[in-house]
């Protein structure tokens, strides 16, 4: 049986990985999250490629937390690839994202974002959001 990721979370800053990490960690996920980096990353790691390519028993995750900052961060590319691919398109995607304009939901739900989530920066509101999010 191969290792169990629950959750990948795609994240370029990480100071905000971490605190997502430490958010996911008060309900019990993050020894089951992998964290990546990068949205170049995250794609190796979902289509087995690159480095990752020795890993095909590693299971994939049943959900992508993708953290972005804007509609031009690399992380909305990744987002398309994802949901470009017939196996990954079926993995649900939420998007956290500072930006509170209903645009840039729209357009991150065009991209492929199962659901977008306004990220706050106090810890405690993030703890409270990933556990509506995740469980």
């Amino acid at each position: 049986m191969g290792d169990i990721t629950d959750i990948l979370l795609v994240g370029h800053d990480p100071h905000d990985s971490d605190q997502l990490l430490g958010a996911l960690e008060a309900h019990g996920l993050a020894r089951r999250t992998k964290v990546v980096r990068d949205a170049d990353e995250a794609v190796d790691y979902l289509l087995r490629a690159g480095s990752y390519s020795a890993t095909a028993s590693i299971l994939l995750p049943r959900l992508i937390l993708l953290d972005i900052s804007s509609l031009s961060s690399p992380g909305v590319v990744a987002l398309r690839k994802v949901k470009a691919n017939a196996t990954l398109r079926a993995i649900p995607t939420v998007v956290l994202t500072r930006s509170i304009d209903q645009a840039t939901d729209i357009e991150l739900i065009r991209a492929g974002a199962n659901s977008v989530v306004a990220r706050p920066r106090a810890a405690e509101k993030l703890r409270d959001i990933m556990g509506h999010v995740v469980l």
